[in-house]
C-alpha cells in the first residue's frame, strides 16, 4: 500500500511541476507579446468576407466590396473587389455585355488569391476565350477561398448561378475538396481568420489560446515539414483517400452535376498541383486525389484537366508565387488560363461566328 502511495505522490509531484513550468513559460511569453507589434487596424481580408444566413456555405463575400493588400517579399501587391452580387470582378471585362458567360467554381486558386482583378484564372480566361471565339465572353468568378466541393455546389444553387445562363462550368479541385467538414471563418474585432475544414473544435480551441500550445503547434508543424522533407512522412496530398473523404467531394460533385445536366451545360473540370509535384522528374507524382479525380471524370463522361500535366518536372517558381505553395502567380495563372481556354473553345465551338455567313455555326 505504502508503495502505491508513493507512487502517486511522486506522479502528483511531477504534474505539479510540469503545470507549474508551463504556467511560467505561458506567462512569459505573454510578457514578450506585449513589446510586439500591433498590427495596424482590420485586417485586409475582413473587408471582403461576411458571414451567410446559408449553413450550407457559412460564409461568402460582401458585395462591392474593394481591398488593397499590401505587397509581401517577392510578391506584388494586389487588389481585389466584388460587384453588386459579391462576385469577384474581372477587370475591365466586368460589367461588360457578355455574349456567351461560362462560371468558374473553386477555392482561393479560382478566386485569385494573391492576384489583382484582371489576373485572376476567370478573367484571364474570358479575355482568352473571347479572342478565340471572337465574341464577348465571360467567366464569372464563383470562387471563394477556404471552400470545399461540398460548400462550392451550394454556393452555386445559394447565388442562383442559373439565372445567368452559363454555357460551362469550370470547377477547380484542390486540397480543400477532399476535407470532410466545411471551410468556415473567425470575424472578430475587425480581423478575419480562415478556419480549416479540420480545424479543431470543442476543448482543443480552448487549448489552442495559450502562447504554449500555439508554440508546441508550431513545432510539431516544423517537425512534420522536416520529416516529409526527409521522404518519413508523406508529403501533404500523398495520404491514401479515407472513403468519409471520397463520400463528400462525391456528393458535391453530383450534386453540381445534376444541377448543369438539367439545363444540357456541361461541366469541365480542373485538378491544381501541390508544390512538391513539380519538381518531380515524372508524372508518378499524381495524387491519390488527381488519380480519384481522372476516375470520376471517365466515369460520369466529364472533360478533366490536370495541371500537373503541363508542369511536372518545372521549377517550382515556375508557377507558385513567392513563399506560397498553393496559389499560382500571375503568369502561371495566365498559362492555366490558355490552358484551360484550349478546352473551353471546343465545348463551346457551336458558339463560333462562321466566316462564311458571320452568323452561328451549328
Amino acid at each position: 500500500m505504502s508503495k502505491v502511495i508513493a507512487i502517486v505522490g511522486n506522479l502528483l509531484i511531477a504534474a505539479i511541476s510540469i503545470a507549474f513550468a508551463l504556467t511560467v513559460v505561458e506567462i512569459a511569453l505573454r510578457i514578450t507579446d506585449q513589446f510586439a507589434p500591433v498590427p495596424d487596424g482590420a485586417s485586409q481580408d475582413a473587408q471582403l468576407f461576411a458571414l451567410s444566413d446559408n449553413e450550407d456555405i457559412i460564409f461568402e463575400h460582401l458585395p462591392n466590396a474593394r481591398v488593397d493588400f499590401p505587397a509581401s517579399p517577392g510578391n506584388p501587391a494586389w487588389r481585389a473587389s466584388t460587384d453588386e452580387n459579391a462576385l469577384r470582378r474581372n477587370g475591365a471585362a466586368s460589367g461588360s455585355t457578355a455574349e456567351i458567360r461560362g462560371i468558374c467554381i473553386g477555392d482561393s486558386i479560382i478566386f485569385g488569391a494573391g492576384l489583382s482583378d484582371h489576373e485572376t484564372i476567370p478573367a484571364r480566361l474570358s479575355a482568352i476565350v473571347s479572342a478565340e471565339l471572337g465574341r464577348a465572353f465571360e467567366c464569372l468568378n464563383f470562387g471563394v477561398s477556404n471552400y470545399t466541393t461540398a460548400q462550392e455546389a451550394a454556393y452555386f444553387r445559394h447565388k442562383r448561378a442559373l439565372r445567368y445562363e452559363p454555357k460551362i462550368v469550370v470547377l477547380g479541385l484542390y486540397t480543400n475538396d477532399f476535407k470532410v467538414g466545411l471551410g468556415s471563418i473567425n470575424l472578430s474585432e475587425g480581423r478575419a481568420e480562415l478556419l480549416s475544414p479540420d480545424a479543431p473544435t470543442g476543448p482543443i480551441v480552448a487549448l489552442s489560446r495559450f502562447r504554449v500550445a500555439s508554440m508546441l503547434g508550431s513545432a510539431a508543424g516544423m517537425l512534420s515539414d522536416w520529416l516529409r522533407e526527409r521522404g518519413l512522412r508523406p508529403r501533404a496530398n500523398e495520404k491514401p483517400l479515407k472513403p468519409e473523404q471520397i463520400a463528400s467531394v462525391e456528393r458535391g460533385l453530383n450534386q453540381l452535376r445534376a444541377d448543369l445536366r438539367a439545363e444540357g451545360i456541361p461541366l469541365l473540370i480542373v485538378l491544381f498541383p501541390r508544390d512538391w509535384q513539380l519538381g518531380e522528374p515524372d508524372q508518378v507524382a499524381a495524387s491519390p486525389r488527381q488519380q480519384w479525380a481522372k476516375g470520376y471524370c471517365e466515369r460520369n463522361q466529364v472533360t478533366c484537366i490536370d495541371i500537373l500535366d503541363h508542369y511536372f518536372g518545372k521549377p517550382i517558381d515556375s508557377y507558385f508565387r513567392n513563399g506560397d505553395d498553393s496559389h499560382p502567380h500571375a503568369k502561371a495563372a495566365n498559362e492555366i488560363a490558355e490552358i484551360i481556354a484550349t478546352d473551353v473553345v471546343r465545348i463551346l465551338g457551336s458558339e463560333r461566328p462562321s466566316a462564311k455567313d458571320g452568323g452561328m455555326t451549328q
